[in-house]
């Protein structure tokens, strides 16, 4: 899906999580693909640069704040001069430049940026707390046009003392666009329960099939569930035993 989403020839792609999430490396990984399957040009702002990316179909430029230029907001006024066909920003701290980002993404380029949340509702908040309330109803109609996914990740310990990737994905779908266009982002866990055929998912079901695959524990999966009550009543109603095969759609899993 990731693969997809990074295609795109504009909008908004956001990847959030706490510090140490991985976030960085998932940027890199779906800025990776597109490099190696289409022609484009390819900026980079980042503080620090983190992964070095070679040129191959596409023209990879990275900056680094403080080295190659002195802040974010006179990166990307440099970066709109240059024609790029998608924008990577290292993370977006205040206002004036999810500004800049949403007036980027509207100009018709794709850029990726990174935020600190927890989750595709919390990161709607956030931004919309950066702003002040007279620009609040505006925010929320640019938002619904220019956001194309917003991808929730959390590293979470593996029982064979390993980490691994928990991701929770909202695509925005017609409805997405029309509970954003609202200001109604805690309906947007819903639709991600239910619009699994979109490729969403929340990120309890993430951890809960990490569970039933037997990679995680109960534990650590109750520990990172946004709802520890749903995750618990979830194990105890499915009769899926950790390592079981998880049913697929259209099948059942029989419970005693």
């Amino acid at each position: 899906m990731l693969q997809d989403l990074v295609m795109l020839k504009r909008g908004l792609i956001l990847v959030v999580g706490p510090s140490g999430a991985g976030k960085s490396t998932t940027l890199a990984a779906m800025i990776d693909h597109r490099n190696r399957n289409t022609i484009s040009h390819i900026i980079t702002v980042e503080d620090p640069i983190e992964y070095i990316l070679q040129h191959k179909q596409s023209v990879v430029n990275q900056r680094e704040i403080g080295v190659d230029t002195t802040s974010y907001h006179k990166a990307l006024i440099n970066a709109l001069r240059q024609s790029p066909d998608m924008l990577m920003i290292g993370e977006i701290r205040e206002h004036e430049i999810m500004e800049d980002v949403l007036e980027f993404s509207d100009t018709g380029h794709l850029c990726l940026a990174t935020l600190h949340a927890n989750n595709a509702s919390q990161v709607f908040e956030r931004i919309v707390n950066m702003f002040p309330q007279e620009k609040r109803d505006l925010l929320y109609i640019t938002l619904a046009q220019n956001i194309k996914a917003v991808v929730s990740q959390v590293l979470v310990p593996t029982v064979d003392g390993g980490r691994t990737v928990a991701v929770e994905l909202l695509v925005t779908t017609s409805r997405v666009r029309d509970l954003i266009r609202r200001g109604d982002f805690v309906s947007l866990v819903d639709v991600m329960e239910k619009d699994t055929q979109s490729g969403m998912r929340t990120m309890d079901q993430s951890l809960y099939e990490l569970y039933a695959e037997g990679r995680i524990s109960e534990e650590t999966a109750l520990a990172y569930a946004d709802s520890m009550s749903n995750m618990r009543l979830q194990m105890r109603l499915s009769g899926i035993t950790p390592g079981s095969k998880l049913a697929q759609p259209g099948e059942t899993v029989d419970s005693e």
